[in-house]
């Protein structure tokens, strides 16, 4: 394994785009912390005190479970198990562009992203390695790092659309509860006229 020279500097347009990439992913937890406030019907200073979502894919199971656990139903059409995955990938991504680190390679015409986190596949032997002791290298052009950010903001429009579901689904609910109430009340209004009986007429004092 060979030894590669730190690339301190990168082109302008890459700064551009990694900045763009972590932080529309920040908005993009930001989308999905939020969603899980709405959930618990809790205001986002008591989800900051008191929820922890962890990872991506754990936060994205929370809400599924909280769906699940909610009066209301959500649209079929709305998959939030087929949303995982990508966004997994893109944490991944976006990690990657956060903690690792740029070197210059002799046989890569394009600036070089070291990682020494987790493992990759290597492509002879078919077994996976731990970056923390091979690193892995990832040639890296700028198309690919405005194709992640565009990845990320179309994940962040999937997490709005989730969003405004559940809302319509949530104001549906409460109108559908404060009915039932009125209801109730006028049924329970309409038992004690009953039970207390009709109103005498008043005596006359004339003879």
């Amino acid at each position: 394994m060979g030894v590669y020279p730190v690339r301190y500097r990168l082109p302008s347009a890459y700064c551009t785009e990694i900045g763009r990439i972590v932080t529309r992913f920040a908005l993009l937890e930001s989308k999905i912390r939020t969603l899980a406030y709405v959930l618990m019907q809790i205001s986002p200073k008591q989800g900051r005190v008191a929820v922890r979502l962890g990872r991506i894919e754990d936060a994205m199971t929370a809400v599924q479970d909280l769906i699940h656990l909610s009066p209301i139903q959500v649209p079929e059409d709305v998959n939030i198990a087929g949303l995982k995955v990508p966004l997994k990938e893109l944490e991944s991504w976006r990690d990657r562009l956060a903690h690792g680190v740029w070197v210059k390679h002799e046989n890569s015409t394009v600036p070089v992203l070291q990682v020494t986190s987790g493992t990759y596949q290597d492509h002879e032997t078919n077994s996976k390695i731990k970056a923390r002791i091979n690193p892995a290298a990832f040639e890296i052009g700028l198309i690919q790092l405005k194709q992640i950010a565009a990845k990320i903001e179309k994940g962040t429009k999937a997490i709005e659309g989730l969003a405004h579901a559940i809302d319509v689904e949530f104001s549906r609910w409460r109108r559908a509860e404060f009915q039932k109430q009125l209801r109730a009340q006028i049924a329970q209004s309409r038992r004690y006229k009953t039970k207390k009986g009709p109103r005498r007429p008043h005596e006359s004092s004339q003879v």
